[in-house]
């Protein structure tokens, strides 16, 4: 579960960027050789306003929303 602030300055000034609506953001892997090599795995982010920091998060591993 996240805590009530930004893991890199410990603001509470931080939030969850939204896609637009219908998209959403993955991470995956690539080659420079073959191009995108999987799918992906659908990931969360979050944004800080005070350091500018943004980290993501996945469900795939366990539940932490």
């Amino acid at each position: 579960m996240l805590e009530n602030k930004c893991p890199f300055c410990g603001s509470k000034n931080y939030g969850r960027i939204q896609p637009p609506v219908g998209d959403g953001f993955v991470i995956s892997c690539a080659s420079q050789k073959d191009g995108i090599l999987d799918a992906g795995m659908p990931v969360v982010l979050y944004g800080c306003k005070d350091c500018n920091c943004i980290w993501m998060a996945s469900n795939a591993f366990g539940d932490h929303e």
